[in-house]
C-alpha cells in the first residue's frame, strides 16, 4: 500500500497513486436502512439504561441485538448476558408494532476477543458447528438475521491467526448458503489497518450488505501503538473515513449500495497531555475522566456528552469540513463527537455516494441527535424529541409516589407507556417479586420496573431498589 499523497507516492511506489474515483449520485439511499444496535447490557446500567420496552421500533428498518459470543469448547453460539433470554423476546416483539422490521443478532464484539473467532473458521467441522447452532438460535428466538462482528481477522494485536484472510470469507458464504431466508451481514471496519485482514472480494457476493464501523478510528490505544502517535484526533472524521472506503472502490469494486454506514452516537475522550494545546493533534497523556454513567475513562455516550456541555455552557468548535465537533472542558479534558449538525453532513455525504443506509451504535435509543436521521418520517414529536427517548416516559413530575396525587401521576405514566410501547403496563403498590402472581399477570411474562424519585429505571439484576411502587408490564413474551 502506497497511499495517494506526496509523502507515499514517489520512486519505488507501484500501486496506489493515482486518484479514487468515488461512487456519486444523489439519492435518499442514506435512509433506505436504519439499522439501531442495541446494547443488551445496557438494560443494566444505573443510569441511562435502556430497555426494549423504551424503543420505538418505527424508527428503524432493523434492529441489531449486541452481543451473543461463541462457546470456546464447541464453538456454538452462546448467550453473553444472564439477562439475554428476558430481553430476546423483548426485542423480537416489538416486530408487531412495526410491520417489515427485521431482527438480527450480532455474533462477536471487541470483548469475544480473536483466538475464538481463529479456532472457529479454521475448521470445516468447526464452522459447521458455529453455523447450525446459530441458525436454530435465529428459529428458535426469531430473529431475521445474524451480524457477524469479528475483529479482527489476521490482527496479531487481536490474537488472530494470518489463516483468517481466508477462513473467515469461508464461513460467511458456508454460512449464507445455509441461512435460507435469513439475512447474513459483517461489520467491517473502515481504517486500512484492520480492513487488509478482509478478503473484501470473496465476502462481497456471499453477504447481503457491510456494516462499516466508521468510528473508533482513534483513541487512547493509538499511546501504546509504535506506529501511531499519542495525539488526540476526531474518531469520526469523514477524511479518515473516506481513505478507509476508498479502499474498497480502488482495489476491489464493491457496490456502493452494499455498504452502510455506521454512525457513533459516543465519543472517544482524552486528557491532554499540555492544557495549553487544545486542538487536533495535540498530545494526550490519558483518557478522560470516565462519564457517570458509562463509567469507563477515554469513553463518553453523548447524553454525557450533552450534559456536560449543557452544565459548564461550553462553546463548541465546529469542523464542518471533517463533519465533527469537539470541544475542551476543566481545562485538560478534550472529546470529539458527532451532533446534529454532524450528522446532516454524514447523512448528505451517505446519499452522495449511494451507500445502502446508516447504521447507529452506542446509546442508539437515548439520544437525540437521532432527530436528524429520522425527522422526515413523522417519528419525532412537536416539541423535537426522540420519541424513542427514555426521558419522555420517566419523568414523573414530582412527588412521593405513594401519596395518592403521586398515583394519578404513576397512571399517567403508565398510559403514556402504554402509548409507546403498545403493550399492557399498569401501576401498583410496592410489592415483592414473590407477590406477583397476584397482579394477574403469568409469572414469566411479568417484567418490573423500579421507581426511585423522579426516574424510572430498570430493576437491576444484581442490585435491587428500595422503592414505593412499581409498574407491571404484563405482556406477552412473543418468540416469532
Amino acid at each position: 500500500f502506497c497511499g495517494t499523497t506526496s509523502l507515499f507516492c514517489g520512486d519505488g511506489c507501484i500501486d496506489g497513486c493515482t486518484k479514487v474515483k468515488q461512487p456519486s449520485g444523489k439519492s435518499t439511499s442514506a435512509r433506505a436502512k436504519t439499522i439501531g444496535y442495541y446494547e443488551s447490557w445496557s438494560y443494566a446500567r444505573s443510569c441511562d439504561s435502556v430497555a426494549p420496552e423504551d424503543i420505538n421500533p418505527t424508527m428503524w428498518t432493523h434492529i441489531n441485538y449486541a452481543f451473543a459470543l461463541i462457546n470456546p469448547s464447541n464453538f456454538k453460539i452462546a448467550n453473553m448476558n444472564q439477562y439475554d433470554d428476558l430481553l430476546y423476546p423483548k426485542v423480537i416483539g416489538l416486530k408487531l408494532q412495526a410491520p417489515g422490521l427485521k431482527v438480527f443478532i450480532v455474533v462477536g464484539g471487541w470483548d469475544a476477543g480473536g483466538k475464538v473467532f481463529s479456532d472457529m473458521v479454521s475448521t470445516t467441522s468447526n464452522r459447521k458447528a458455529f453455523i447450525d447452532s446459530t441458525i436454530q438460535f435465529c428459529k428458535t428466538h426469531g430473529f431475521n438475521g445474524i451480524d457477524i462482528d469479528r475483529e479482527y481477522p489476521v490482527a496479531s494485536d487481536r490474537g488472530a491467526s494470518k489463516s483468517d484472510f481466508s477462513n473467515f470469507a469461508t464461513l460467511m458464504k458456508e454460512l449464507k448458503s445455509a441461512a435460507g431466508k435469513l439475512g447474513v451481514s459483517p461489520r467491517l471496519p473502515s481504517s486500512y489497518w484492520y480492513l487488509k485482514g478482509f478478503d473484501i472480494v470473496n465476502l462481497e457476493p456471499n453477504v447481503h450488505w457491510s456494516n462499516f464501523m466508521s468510528y473508533g478510528i482513534y483513541g487512547t490505544w493509538d499511546g501504546n501503538n509504535p506506529f501511531t502517535q499519542a495525539v488526540v484526533n476526531p474518531h469520526t472524521s469523514i477524511t479518515e473515513i473516506s481513505a478507509g472506503l476508498d479502499l474498497l472502490w480502488r482495489r476491489n469494486n464493491i457496490p456502493s449500495g452494499k455498504g452502510v454506514l455506521g454512525l457513533g452516537l459516543y465519543a472517544l475522550s482524552f486528557t491532554l497531555n499540555d492544557p495549553s494545546c487544545k486542538k487536533p493533534a495535540c498530545a494526550f497523556a490519558s483518557g478522560a475522566k470516565p462519564g457517570e454513567c458509562t463509567y469507563t475513562s477515554g469513553v463518553l455516550s453523548n447524553a454525557e456528552i450533552q450534559r456536560i456541555i449543557d452544565k459548564k455552557k461550553l462553546t463548541l468548535v465546529f469542523d464542518q469540513k471533517a463533519g465533527v465537533k469537539w470541544v475542551v472542558w476543566d481545562n485538560d479534558q478534550w472529546v470529539s463527537y458527532d451532533d446534529a449538525d454532524a450528522f446532516k453532513i454524514k447523512m448528505d455525504w451517505t446519499n452522495k455516494l449511494s451507500l445502502g443506509g446508516v447504521s447507529e451504535f452506542y446509546h442508539a435509543f437515548i439520544d437525540a441527535t437521532l432527530n436528524y436521521l429520522h425527522q422526515d418520517s413523522g417519528m419525532v414529536t412537536g416539541s423535537g424529541q426522540s420519541r424513542l427517548s427514555i426521558g419522555a416516559v420517566s419523568q414523573l413530575g414530582g412527588g412521593d409516589m405513594a401519596d395518592t396525587n403521586g398515583f394519578s401521576r404513576q397512571k399517567m405514566v403508565a398510559d403514556s407507556k402504554q402509548a409507546y410501547t403498545g403493550k399492557l403496563a399498569y401501576w401498583t403498590p410496592c410489592m415483592s417479586e414473590k407477590q406477583r402472581k397476584d397482579t394477574g399477570c403469568p409469572l414469566d411474562t411479568t417484567r418490573f420496573l423500579s421507581v426511585t424519585g423522579r426516574r424510572l429505571i430498570p430493576k437491576r439484576l444484581n442490585n435491587p431498589q428500595v422503592v414505593t411502587a412499581r409498574i407491571i408490564d404484563c405482556s406477552a413474551l412473543i418468540t416469532n
